[in-house]
């Protein structure tokens, strides 16, 4: 500060105005009072450090704080030449301190790693058993306290519980455990709050959480996975396209098979064999296997509804805690039991066919793949779930004339002309009936249920919107 009015006091009088905001900055950088006088018109930068009191609440916090990155070890202390005790005394206090935190700490620790008291009630109404029976429950759990109740320790005791746990009769399957599994087994969310949505089916417990998909899918999965960890920063829209979605549900009867073994062989060694909700989709699942020749002709909607009840009953069973009598929930699965060992795949309120498979309209298993949709004889197929995108650019069209389709709407178009084979909406699918909603083509072999690669759309539209609106100027003028 000294040098600073120095510099000021020797500029041109006029100009020492222009200083002002420097010597302010300056005396609010310098020591104005203190214990040390000489110094109090230097900057803090120039001063030595100077100590000041510290009461207990202060030193057991910064104790608890460098203890965490550091091993405090009690420096040697020598009793004072009078032959006092106060230099032990103080060592001892000081032990004393450093041995609660640590013990604090560890504490701390053993509750986060170890299953709270409603988590364990939880887990014996999943597994069947009284809230006294805790140590009756499977040995996963265990596993995963023992190991410290982390992502990766979970991940490590399901892989090595899956592993040891071998069904009478197991149906071949590959598995994966993904993160959002892990976390949700982790954090002890079964029942995931009987939410009935479609869009969560694979979360907590469920058979929309194993499915049984190729190694391919599984890596990248799996790169996904570790793409989201390694990111420095991640924003909602880094965590949502990281979050995946309900896997895709088996169509037919063998892969129905593979996706329930999967499932059975998982609550088995998670939830052991008490567990009503296992016991009745066990049934169910050596039922459908045991009766090849009945089954193997199932449809995908049939496949659909079995998932779907299976899936409502899981959710109800794990939500549910203890009655008050302290007994364990009871599966609703017992009369769909006894329909499926009866020969009857009963129909479920509410499965969502339209997100599993795409189409709401149920496939006749008496027609041919080529005649689903439409009729058998020689009428049109009629597509009623046309997409929206797609009935709001062909709605001028179809208002000109019913009879509208593709080669009627090429024929008056101006050259170049699009190829009918460079506008797909679906692998062998229709381009009239997905297109135009309609398919005169009684000997057409494409595929008529209506299904639309949303990919696709925009493609599609931005090389027919002009031949469209070329059609509708000439029939409007005629």
């Amino acid at each position: 500060m000294d040098k600073i009015e120095q510099i000021v006091a020797a500029s041109p009088v006029q100009h020492q105005a222009s200083f002002s905001f420097i010597q302010d900055w300056g005396r609010c950088s310098c020591l104005a009072t203190g214990p040390i006088a000489p110094a109090n018109n230097q900057s803090t930068m120039s001063v030595a450090w100077r100590d000041f009191p510290r009461d207990r609440p202060y030193t057991e916090w910064a104790t608890q704080r460098f203890e965490a990155v550091h091993n405090i070890q009690a420096a040697p202390t020598v009793p004072p030449a009078g032959g006092g005790n106060g230099g032990a005394n103080g060592a001892t206090i000081a032990a004393a301190i450093v041995a609660g935190v640590t013990g604090v700490s560890q504490l701390e620790r053993d509750k986060k790693e170890r299953y709270q008291d409603h988590e364990k009630l939880q887990i014996m109404a999943a597994c069947g058993l009284n809230p006294t029976e805790w140590d009756q429950v499977p040995p996963t759990h265990g596993k995963i306290t023992q190991d410290g109740r982390t992502a990766s320790a979970v991940r490590a005791s399901l892989e090595q519980e899956h592993r040891a746990t071998v069904l009478a009769s197991e149906f071949p399957s590959s598995p994966f455990f993904s993160t959002q599994l892990v976390q949700d087994v982790k954090d002890v969310r079964f029942g995931w709050q009987d939410s009935h949505s479609y869009q969560t089916c694979h979360r907590g417990i469920s058979p929309f959480v194993l499915p049984h998909t190729a190694i391919e899918s599984h890596a990248a999965l799996r790169m996904l996975e570790e793409d989201t960890e390694q990111a420095t920063s991640t924003t909602i829209a880094d965590v949502r396209s990281g979050r995946t979605g309900p896997p895709p549900c088996p169509t037919d009867y063998y892969g129905l098979l593979q996706m329930l073994g999967s499932y059975v062989k998982f609550l088995m060694m998670l939830f052991g064999p008490r567990c009503d909700h296992l016991a009745q989709v066990s049934a169910t699942y050596f039922c459908l296997l045991g009766r090849v020749a009945m089954f193997q002709k199932m449809t995908k909607e049939q496949v659909g509804h079995l998932l779907w009840t299976i899936f409502i009953d899981a959710r109800y069973f794990f939500s549910t805690p203890h009655d008050v009598m302290d007994n364990p929930p009871v599966s609703r699965l017992e009369w769909f039991v006894s329909a499926v060992n009866g020969g009857s795949l009963p129909t479920s309120i509410g499965t969502p066919l339209l997100s599993m498979f795409g189409s709401t309209t149920p496939r006749n298993p008496l027609l041919a793949p080529g005649n689903q949709g439409g009729s058998q004889d020689t009428g049109p197929r009629i597509n009623t779930q046309v997409h929206m995108r797609i009935a709001a650019a062909t709605a001028a069209a179809i208002s000109c004339t019913a009879t509208v389709n593709f080669r009627a709407v090429i024929a008056q178009a101006a050259a170049p002309k699009p190829q009918l084979s460079s506008l797909s909406l679906h692998r062998a699918g229709c381009f009239d009936f997905l297109f135009f909603g309609k398919c005169n083509n009684r000997n057409c072999s494409f595929k008529h249920t209506g299904e639309v690669t949303e990919a696709k759309i925009d493609g599609v539209l931005a090389k027919m919107r002009p031949v469209l609106a070329q059609f509708v100027a000439a029939n409007a003028t005629s």
